[in-house]
């Protein structure tokens, strides 16, 4: 039996929640450990480095808003997956999701600003090209501070470690292909989680403030459209039989949605 660890990179706002609902019906409670974290503390895998080597040995995949590179820590063979969204998107979402969490270190800016001026005045570092930040474990450089370098890190990380690089807006794709690829005896059934209902799309928002988000994810623009290539290239590859999976996958998981309800086991353990 296989001994490797998988780990599941969430970046913020890529329906990373709904996968990790999928995740807790494909995995018993004591194989999954959440890390807590955030881009402002170091020792990001500190608290799943601390266990007992028992508890260690159990986990079979980890997932959390973690930077790439625990691999580095462990002695187990280690593979990753993450979703990554379209730029834009991603960062209007996000300040709307803070707009909406009174406790949020921003909030009050993100309440009193538009996003472009919240981007600029903050300086919040995940608003600057933060799923290249993530990707490479570079979240704690300074804005602005982002380099071709690290774009060119990320892709080779993501090309040698990850065995899915999956994409918010084909979501069903990347699910049915992470099957696949984990050997998943069950479906990956889902219902949308963590969705804001009152977020603005990129269309409505002014020329300037798009101006700005474009400015700062530069380089996330260009890892997406990469990424997006790369998973193009797998769905076509899957060919006819791949359509048929997804085609009944889809019909099977909205009567699950509509008939039976889908919710995550309780009880889930966390660092």
């Amino acid at each position: 039996m296989s001994n490797e660890l998988l780990v599941f990179i969430h970046i913020p706002k890529t329906a990373g929640s709904t996968l990790r609902a999928i995740l807790g019906r494909q995995y018993h409670n004591q194989e999954i450990f959440h890390i807590h974290w955030n881009f402002d503390r170091k020792d990001p895998f500190a608290s799943f480095l601390k266990l007992p080597q028992e508890r260690q040995n159990k986990t079979k995949i980890i997932y959390g808003h973690i930077p790439f590179g625990l691999h580095e820590y462990v002695k187990r063979s280690v593979l990753y997956f993450t979703l990554l969204r379209d730029p834009v998107e991603r960062a209007i979402s996000h300040y709307y999701h803070i707009r909406k969490l009174p406790n949020h270190f921003y909030h009050r800016m993100a309440v009193e600003m538009d996003i472009g001026e919240f981007i600029v005045k903050s300086r919040f570092r995940d608003f600057d090209n933060g799923q290249v930040r993530q990707l490479t474990g570079t979240g704690m450089l300074p804005f602005g501070q982002c380099s071709e370098e690290l774009l060119l890190q990320a892709m080779t990380h993501l090309q040698n470690h990850f065995c899915l690089v999956g994409l918010q807006e084909r979501f069903d794709e990347s699910v049915v292909l992470l099957r696949r690829r984990l050997h998943w005896k069950k479906p990956p059934l889902y219902r949308r989680r963590n969705v804001n209902p009152w977020r603005r799309h990129a269309p409505s928002l002014s020329s300037e403030a798009l101006a700005i988000i474009e400015a700062h994810n530069e380089l996330d623009r260009r890892l997406y459209e990469w990424a997006a290539a790369r998973l193009t290239e797998a769905i076509d590859h899957g060919g006819f039989g791949f359509a048929l999976e997804l085609q009944a996958f889809r019909r099977l998981n909205r009567l699950a949605s509509t008939l039976i309800g889908l919710r995550p086991r309780p009880g889930r353990r966390s660092a």
